[in-house]
């Protein structure tokens, strides 16, 4: 069944005309952030607690609200698409392959996503389920984006990265807002929030959501019949009483999507995707550097594709975490939380859970200690010790040295050990396909790496600022699947090991006041052998799952406080593994400001090619794409 055209782009006629009556006034212009103030934005993932950008020991990138909106981006996936060292692949309509350094793939498992600190990754093969990610675009704040381990303070899936996308407080997004627009492949979308005050105190906000996007193009120019459509909404509150700080959240969704493969799903039967999630956490405040934090939250999944897959999860996870001074050189974060999280496997006849149902529990300690040995040097000792139900208690170091050589200048290096923790995939999984199926291990062990990482953060002048890094991976215990002899079904096991090695650069420009340019280049090498004895033959394939080379070119023009121009040049390497050949494309963004309170975009995406391949193992074709959009923003700067 294809979902329905419930949102026709004709309504964005009515919407344009409404705009350009309401013309009036226009803001002042608006100009990029100088280098010092850039320098100056507070993360939160490297250490768990807020630290300024031009301090952080880790190859980190900051993408701000300011940049996904003139990307024209509609979905989180399509705003990574901006991070450099961020390899990010539309496999179909639906589906999504996205990681950093190396093994990507639909079922990516080596990087740590989390949406206003509640982790998004499925236990069912520690990845990300990215269609079901959303947020309410407008109400985004930034992207944080670790590239390189983080499993010390993050868990186990944060082997080569940690994706941190946080929104605005509630008392960041009062009054309203909305959007309607659409157009070719983006058919149609809209959503309204609004947020008001609670008190002498309290902020809350709301918003519903809805999209719809057309199916993609098969190789052979046919429809893939991978349309998608999706609905959601959600709430939040922020509220104060003395040093205690609250917040309550959360969000619900409905998706429907084609699925229509012959040999899977040959009546065409509906697809769906729905779920809801509700997180609160306390904080009180001791002092500028000491605070105590609880959060807990839940999340419910249940996807259905079928002849494929079909899955219900709930997900109960609770975290204390703790941050202070201790005396004059150290600055400590420890914490600890505990994960249970059940699910209801359909088991169609493809692919087959043992058992069906499933309830796996794990616990977790962690401790992060910044030491300030000078003035300009820092060392930063972390660890994380966990207990699973799979390898039982496992620990994940990192050191991390840092030398500030002056306001402009800091250096860094850093070791860390990660873990990849064994999944219901690695256990449970039968696939009955003699001689080319595979089934679970109950004695499948961790994955492991260790990294040497060094890093350079430099501002050559006030306009333009360098960051550098380069790494070597060593990694063992690999997934593999040993062959087997008819009629038996070959046995995923660990078999493989090898080393990566990768540099990753970024620049900024100030060009002028009003144009900011930004490039990037990333460069992935890695090699892989059987462990031992091993007759698993598919070395070659599970290396050749990321492009050797990425490179950017972003650039965001404000020529007056009316126009705004913004795009991206990007190239991607080929992907062997997946027969995905290079190509390069170019996404663009021009906005109109129409009144202070009213603005006209126009987007384009994927403009140099009519149709082009970014992963082969589904049979379908990126096709190009551009939209309108109005939208209403009273107050808007």
């Amino acid at each position: 069944m294809r979902p329905s055209h419930t949102l026709p782009p004709l309504v964005l006629l009515a919407s344009v005309t409404l705009g350009v009556q309401a013309m009036g006034e226009l803001p002042e212009d608006l100009t990029a952030l100088s280098l010092e103030a850039l320098l100056d934005i507070e993360v939160t993932s490297v250490s768990k607690r807020p630290q300024g950008l031009s301090e952080v020991p880790a190859a980190v990138f900051v993408l701000s609200a300011e940049e996904i909106e003139n990307s024209g981006a509609r979905t989180i996936p399509e705003a990574l698409r901006l991070v450099p060292g961020l390899h990010v692949a539309r496999v179909d309509g639906q589906r999504w392959a996205i990681t950093a350094r190396g093994f990507n793939g639909v079922v990516a498992d080596k990087m740590e996503v989390l949406i206003d600190g509640r982790s998004v990754y499925s236990p069912l093969f520690s990845g990300v389920f990215w269609d079901s990610q959303d947020v309410f675009m407008p109400d985004l704040e930034r992207i944080e984006v670790i590239r390189g381990p983080a499993a010390a303070l993050w868990g186990s899936n944060a082997v080569n990265g940690v994706i941190n996308i946080v929104t605005r407080t509630a008392a960041d997004s009062q009054g309203p807002t909305a959007y309607v627009g659409g157009g070719i492949e983006q058919e149609g979308f809209a959503g309204l929030r609004y947020g008001g005050r609670a008190g002498a105190t309290g902020y809350w906000r709301a918003y519903a959501q809805a999209w719809q996007r057309d199916g993609q193009m098969r190789m052979d120019g046919s429809d893939a019949h991978d349309a998608i459509e999706r609905v959601q909404g959600g709430f939040r509150a922020d509220w104060e009483r003395g040093r205690d700080r609250y917040t309550l959240q959360g969000d619900a969704y409905a998706g429907e999507f084609e699925f229509d493969d012959p040999n899977l799903n040959p009546e065409g039967r509906d697809n769906h995707q729905d779920g809801h999630n509700l997180l609160a956490r306390w904080q009180r405040l001791f002092g500028p550097q000491s605070q105590l934090s609880l959060q807990l939250y839940w999340d419910h999944t249940e996807r259905v594709q079928q002849g494929s897959f079909g899955e219900e999860r709930d997900t109960y996870d609770i975290e204390l975490k703790h941050s202070f001074a201790w005396g004059q050189r150290h600055t400590l974060v420890w914490g600890a939380g505990y994960r249970v999280s059940r699910d209801e496997q359909a088991n169609p006849p493809l692919i087959l859970f043992t058992p069906a149902e499933r309830e796996v529990r794990s616990a977790n300690f962690f401790v992060n200690d910044e030491i300030r040995l000078r003035e300009d040097t820092a060392l930063t000792l972390s660890a994380r010790i966990e207990d699973n139900e799979f390898t039982g208690v496992d620990t994940q170091p990192s050191v991390r040295l840092s030398h500030t050589f002056s306001e402009r200048t800091m250096a860094w290096a850093a070791w860390s050990q990660a873990l990849r923790l064994p999944n219901r995939l690695d256990n449970d999984v039968l696939v009955p396909i003699p001689e080319f199926g595979a089934r679970g291990n109950p004695d499948f062990e961790s994955e492991e790496v260790r990294v040497h990482e060094l890093g350079l953060r430099h501002a050559l002048s006030r306009e333009l600022s360098v960051e550098a890094s380069a790494y070597y991976n060593d990694y063992a215990e690999l997934r593999g699947v040993e062959p087997a002899a008819a009629p038996e079904i070959p046995l995923i096991v660990n078999n493989y090991e090898g080393e990566a090695r990768g540099a990753e650069l970024t620049l900024r420009w100030l060009a002028t006041p009003s144009l900011t340019l930004h490039a990037a280049y990333a460069w992935f090498d890695l090699d892989l052998e059987p462990q031992g004895n091993s007759q698993d033959v598919m070395t070659e394939l599970t290396e050749d799952t990321a492009p050797e080379h990425l490179a950017w070119l972003r650039w965001d023009w404000r020529p007056d406080a009316r126009w705004r121009v913004g795009g991206q040049l990007r190239y991607v390497g080929e992907v062997p593994r997946y027969a995905v050949d290079a190509y390069t494309e170019l996404d663009l963004e021009l906005g109109l400001r129409l009144a202070p309170d009213w603005e006209l975009s126009l987007v384009g995406q994927d403009l140099l090619s009519p149709a082009h391949a970014e992963w082969g193992e589904a049979d379908s074709q990126v096709e190009r794409a551009a939209y309108l959009q109005l939208s209403w923003q009273p107050g808007a700067r």
